[in-house]
């Protein structure tokens, strides 16, 4: 079982797997904040408050397992996981100082089995 603030707990051969957090730095203020998408749902914060904060819930279950690919350009995924982070939260890191409009993406939980 993992609760949703990520405390994982089993009885017999627990098959998920704590993972380090995946980053994305660098990310543009329209591919990560919801409020400066040029086009409605092409955010990470826009996807994660739709799928995960049940903003669209009639099509999403609670807590959907997610596969992350580590890049756009191919098929490779990093795995299959029941993301614990952001647990409700939406907010990211300024990706570098002096600002110019980039964002952190970080996402946490647990991988399963494919």
């Amino acid at each position: 079982m993992v609760t949703p603030t990520g405390t994982m707990s089993g009885l017999h051969y627990a098959t998920r797997v704590a993972h380090p957090e995946i980053r994305w730095s660098h990310v543009s203020r329209a591919r990560a904040r919801e409020a400066a998408e040029v086009t409605n749902g092409l955010s990470f914060e826009s996807w994660f408050r739709d799928t995960h904060l049940s903003r669209v819930s009639t099509f999403f279950p609670v807590c959907p397992r997610v596969r992350v690919y580590d890049d756009s350009t191919n098929d490779t995924s990093v795995g299959y996981f029941y993301l614990t982070r952001p647990v409700g939260d939406t907010s990211m890191e300024k990706a570098a100082a002096p600002w110019h409009g980039l964002f952190t993406v970080v996402i946490g939980g647990y991988e399963v089995p494919s």
